[in-house]
């Protein structure tokens, strides 16, 4: 709060000599940065933690700025890789209303996250440490990042959008790549939609159509996930194996109340894991990531994708959404208790954005073995290392939900379940 007030200073004393109308304006936009800064486990594997950016000037929409350069080049990058002016002033939209709003190329993000950059990477290593990234923080740089990261989105908001205004690009790209919560969305989609079509105004976007030869096939140029060469990699160890049927075996010796990495499973608990798994970056071999990143929900849409019969990769929501997203994309239907391939959504540390995970195996005492990305300290963003996962033995599920769970404690509770439409493949 200190240095929100420090940096705004000169903002505040601009705004006292308005009378008390002025001052009682700015103590609302302090409490909106404020209430609406929050972690999340979040689909959004390529966007911040902050859902509000700071910025209140709007001085991208004036020439010479230099806000309005990087607002003008983020746009033309997007253009130059096929994208309409309508598209492209979606995605300036996003940063500018509310993402971004000043256009810093390494804005950190505000109230003190992990976040960072236009496009609010989260944590902002996640820009850092990808192969595309040279580390500059430039318009065009994290903008290839974002392609590296989430091709499939990038694909589907394209596809979607061709034909979109302005403002409807930009809800699509934020509910498809940004993924913020719902109270949020519900805030800052105006936002949004007018910078959106501001953009459109200012930068010339009614001239500017999609180009289908450019971005129609980015998902199979992109990198996607781990590498062939790690999959190949005679030393990687692997977790695949004859998978055991739903509603037996016995929960092996010593596993109860323990978290194991992908790489630090028994012997005895491999049986029971999902038949096809993804892979995992310490070395453990499997399938590469279709929605690759660090949050819960970039594992559970990886593994439906590659376990699940007739679907692909979906972009939208938070863990808590994840059960409504997976069916409403036809990829699922809604289960009563949980099972073998389940996707299930609940509560996590914080119900409005919630956790997602998937069910490995139900043994005979009902006991169901989760499987998961983003345990603190074994998995995922929280360590700073995407593209991995981790397992853990949950008592049986009774009357209707898990409570005060060792490791986990209310963050399992309100769980509902979804299982696959077409079959699970074996």
């Amino acid at each position: 709060m200190k240095k929100w007030i420090k940096t705004h200073s000169k903002l505040l004393v601009l705004c006292s000599i308005g009378g008390l109308g002025g001052f009682l304006i700015i103590l609302v936009a302090i409490f909106t940065v404020l209430f609406f800064s929050n972690n999340r486990c979040s689909d959004n594997a390529g966007t911040s933690d902050t859902d509000i950016s700071s910025g209140f000037t709007g001085s991208w929409t004036t020439q010479g700025t230099e806000a309005y350069k990087n607002a003008k080049a983020t746009f033309e990058f997007w253009v130059s890789k096929g994208m309409s002016g309508a598209q492209a002033a979606g995605i300036v939209g996003n940063i500018g209303g509310a993402e971004d709003t000043g256009f810093v190329l390494d804005q950190k993000e505000i109230g003190g996250g992990s976040g960072g950059g236009l496009y609010q990477f989260t944590p902002y290593t996640k820009y850092l440490n990808d192969p595309k990234s040279d580390k500059s923080w430039s318009v065009v740089n994290q903008g290839e990042v974002v392609m590296s990261l989430e091709p499939q989105t990038v694909s589907s908001f394209f596809s979607k959008t061709k034909n979109s205004s302005p403002g409807d690009a930009a809800t699509d790209w934020m509910n498809m790549y940004e993924r913020p919560s719902e109270k949020v969305r519900a805030v800052t989609n105006s936002m949004r939609r007018s910078a959106a079509e501001k953009a459109y105004e200012l930068l010339g976007g009614a001239n500017i159509s999609a180009k289908d030869s450019l971005l129609g096939d980015v998902t199979e140029t992109s990198d996607i996930g781990v590498t062939s060469d790690l999959q190949n990699d005679s030393k990687t160890c692997s977790v695949s194996s004859d998978s055991a049927s739903d509603g037996t075996g016995e929960v092996p010796k010593g596993v109860r109340d323990k978290i194991y990495a992908a790489n630090e499973i028994p012997d005895s608990l491999k049986p029971y894991l999902l038949p096809i798994n993804v892979s995992d970056a310490r070395g453990v071999s499997g399938k590469g990531w279709s929605h690759p990143g660090g949050q819960c929900v970039d594992y559970v849409v990886s593994e439906a994708t590659v376990l699940w019969n007739n679907t692909q990769s979906w972009s939208l929501g938070n863990g808590v959404d994840q059960v409504n997203s997976a069916i409403k994309f036809g990829y699922a239907v809604k289960d009563d208790k949980p099972h073998k391939g389940d996707l299930v959504s609940c509560d996590g540390t914080d119900p409005s954005i919630g956790h997602t995970w998937m069910v490995g195996h139900v043994f005979a005492d009902g006991s169901v073995l989760l499987q998961e990305q983003n345990y603190p300290g074994k998995s995922g963003d929280d360590m700073g290392a995407p593209l991995t996962w981790d397992v853990a033995v949950l008592p049986p599920y009774k009357d209707g939900a898990w409570a005060n769970l060792p490791n986990y404690g209310a963050t399992l509770n309100h769980p509902v379940f979804a299982k696959p439409a077409h079959g699970m493949k074996k």
